[in-house]
């Protein structure tokens, strides 16, 4: 991984004012931090989750161990607080955010875990321990990335590769842990690769990845859409229709 300089920022009030007004000035990026590599973490990945005042994030790797740390840092800047390190036992590399449910924050891990091959974790909003709540094996997917999203009392989310075709999956998981069901296995034709988060509207789960081919000329990246009689009881063993979104 090459070396690059990564930054938490803010937007200013100014954006909001210039698309309201239909101008296209350029805008001032603040910079609120700027990681050093080792003792706060680099390399952040995914979204920063905001609760109440305060901004929640992960870092792909630094922290104590090397393997990526999760750090808080108050919407106005400052030094952010590491509140806990990965490493491999428990979970490491996240390349995704953070799910705030009631007084915890859940998320995955690209790597790590009992078998090496990516984690659900979860950890107070208060900070302390990571609770590795699932070890993923191969089968049921490999390396976890984006966001979880939530359902009820259950998870949802996407492994960038392993399942039945090794070209990634679509899991489930209840919030207090488990094995993850794998609801459907990508296979290259209905896309493969998911590289981001699970989006919910009503009772469908919609999603994208990164690869795939919808034809035998052309490469694709695909809009997958699995379709369920409820939040939690799916019907369809695999995604259900693609969309071709843009040739890569």
């Amino acid at each position: 991984m090459g070396h690059r300089m990564s930054f938490v920022i803010r937007l200013g009030a100014l954006i909001l004012l210039a698309l309201l007004s239909g101008r296209a000035n350029a805008q001032t990026l603040t910079t609120l931090f700027s990681f050093d590599g080792i003792a706060h973490g680099k390399y952040p990945y995914g979204s920063l989750t905001l609760s109440g005042t305060t901004l929640y994030g992960m870092t792909d790797a630094g922290g104590a161990d090397l393997d990526g740390t999760i750090f808080s840092i108050p919407v106005s800047g400052g030094t952010p607080t590491i509140m806990a390190a990965f490493n491999v036992a428990k979970g490491a590399l996240p390349e995704g955010g953070l799910t705030l449910v009631g007084s915890s924050f859940y998320g995955v891990t690209f790597g790590g875990g009992a078998n090496n091959e990516g984690a659900v974790f979860s950890i107070p909003l208060s900070g302390g321990a990571v609770t590795t709540l699932a070890s993923f094996n191969g089968t049921d997917g490999t390396s976890p990335v984006g966001n979880l999203t939530l359902s009820g009392t259950t998870l949802y989310g996407m492994t960038k590769t392993g399942g039945a075709n090794n070209d990634g999956t679509i899991f489930s998981i209840p919030l207090s842990g488990g094995t993850p069901t794998t609801l459907s296995s990508f296979s290259g034709t209905n896309g493969e690769a998911p590289n981001s988060s699970l989006t919910l509207i009503g009772s469908t789960l919609y999603g994208t990845t990164s690869q795939g081919e919808p034809t035998t000329t052309a490469r694709f990246s695909a809009l997958t859409r699995m379709a369920a009689a409820s939040r939690t009881c799916w019907t369809s063993t695999a995604p259900t229709e693609m969309l071709p979104t843009m040739k890569v």
